[in-house]
């Protein structure tokens, strides 16, 4: 049932118009060559209290003769208001009136406009509207591992009816107004600072208004704060890899969830996940980073991403190496037999690869000399660069060149290899941390056993015969490389 505040209202109007006079004719004008013209205009609304809005209308006539008017304004929550739905009358003589519209639903679009009715006919003003909202916004700006910034609108209308404003928070969902978790701000636009949170948690706000003597809430704004990210620790750097350390999350963390956290970089001073190389890594364990260009400058920093979207850590700069090449020249017979020609091509193909993988993953600089030498049963190398292959097929392969190759730059040749080895176990601080970094134990070591190494020494195809398994041989040996091998 639709409710109707009627005050019987009404304007005799004698329209007289009153020729050559500068005296303001009123609403009672006369004109005997004009007929009665009568509009009316929707004046703008304004808060007027929590659920009060003053609105209003100004008429305008002309014309001659006597005509009743009755006024006022109707409104409703349907986008066409008339007089059957709620209407207030205004009983006052002015053409320019006033009326206020109370009890109404909170945080509900009305809408409505201004009438003049006479006997016959009713006129209507524009048609406007306005929202009995409280608290129209609320949202999260920025955050830190122990600040968050807070902003909204509060309706600044209501500012001189009401109690107290402001925002409450906590680490529940719905927060409410209580002592050391809610702070003051003006109705209107606001942004604040709120500060003392714990890192890495995951924290609820509300703005509310407090007016005649109730507590009223906005939707409610989540976020997190950031996690605390360590700095890098670089263990060893060559010109295509690093292998480094780092703890994503440090101490006094909460209870938001960390969905994606690892390493980026890139040649840009300031990278983001957006333009740059990432990488997983797994807190307080060695990481690397393959596939860097040597000479070249990086810049790298720790990341993580939580409710409160992406934490960068500090970022640090290495260099790698520039490049240093491990040479070879194949010594041929001047006259080739069928047999040494398919073993001279044979171990072009596979020193071609093997030599790739140093200088893809090692710094070694060396030159070597490949034989083909029937009479040795496998192969052998030396420190001097001397490489002797036999005519057994099945070790003109990478992986009899890869081990072959690691006699001649210091494996069970080099001063170096023994004075690094104690009880058979390698005590060099960087080929250690690269075997760590490959097999994931934090306690790993080097093996001696005679002249050869072990693990990843390829001695044998039971050592490895993959492209990984060649990979892991070169890191380990650059890694024995910078602790003094050779």
């Amino acid at each position: 049932m639709r409710k109707e505040i009627l005050l019987s209202t009404v304007i005799l109007l004698s329209l007289q118009l009153m020729r050559c006079s500068s005296e303001d004719p009123g609403i009672n004008r006369s004109d005997e060559s004009q007929p009665v013209t009568i509009s009316i205009q929707t004046k703008s609304a304004s808060r007027s209290g929590l659920r009060e809005v003053k609105v209003g209308g100004k008429i305008s006539v002309t014309g001659e003769g006597d005509v009743e008017l009755k006024k006022g304004v109707c409104y409703s929550k349907e986008p066409s208001p008339d007089l059957s739905d709620n209407k207030v009358v205004d009983n006052s003589s002015s053409l320019d009136f006033e009326v206020e519209l109370i009890n109404l639903d909170l945080n509900s679009t009305y809408y409505f406009r201004a009438y003049v009715q006479t006997d016959s006919i009713s006129y209507f003003g524009e048609i406007d509207s306005i929202t009995t909202g409280l608290t129209l916004d609320i949202a999260i700006d920025s955050t830190s591992t122990e600040n968050i910034w807070v902003s909204g609108v509060l309706v600044p209308e209501l500012a001189d009816v009401l109690d107290a404003a402001g925002i409450c928070w906590g680490s529940e969902t719905l927060p409410t107004v209580k002592p050391g978790y809610s702070g003051s701000v003006y109705p209107g636009d606001f942004s604040q600072m709120i500060i003392g949170f714990v890192p890495n948690s995951n924290y609820y706000f509300r703005a509310y208004m407090i007016l005649e003597g109730d507590t009223l809430y906005s939707a409610e704004a989540t976020t997190a704060t950031n996690p605390t990210l360590d700095s890098i620790d670089f263990k060893a750097t060559s010109p295509y890899y690093t292998i480094l350390e780092s703890d994503i999350l440090g101490e006094g963390n909460g209870n938001s969830e960390i969905g994606e956290m690892g390493i980026i970089y890139s040649e840009d001073a300031n990278p983001q996940i957006e333009n740059a190389s990432t990488s997983d890594i797994n807190p307080s364990e060695l990481t690397l980073i393959r596939d860097l260009k040597n000479g070249t400058e990086y810049f790298f920093r720790t990341y993580a991403i939580n409710a409160g979207g992406v934490t960068y850590g500090k970022v640090q700069k290495i260099n790698t190496i520039a490049e240093r090449r491990i040479t070879y020249t194949m010594n041929m017979a001047e006259n080739p037999t069928a047999d040494q020609w398919d073993a001279y091509i044979r171990l072009t193909k596979s020193a071609n690869e093997a030599i790739g993988y140093h200088q893809t993953y090692t710094n070694f600089a060396r030159h070597v000399w490949i034989n083909y030498s029937p009479g040795v049963p496998t192969a052998d190398a030396n420190i001097e660069g001397w490489m002797r292959f036999g005519s057994n097929r099945s070790f003109m392969n990478v992986r009899t060149v890869l081990h072959e190759l690691s006699h001649t730059v210091g494996i069970g040749t080099s001063g170096g290899f023994y004075n690094l080895m104690s009880n058979n176990l390698w005590t060099g601080t960087n080929g250690n941390n690269a075997l760590r970094a490959i097999s994931g134990i934090s306690n790993d070591v080097i093996h001696q056993s005679g002249v050869h190494m072990w693990p990843h020494g390829l001695n044998y195809d039971s050592e490895g015969t993959s492209p990984t398994d060649f990979m892991n041989h070169c890191l380990i040996l650059e890694g024995m490389r910078i602790d003094g091998l050779f």
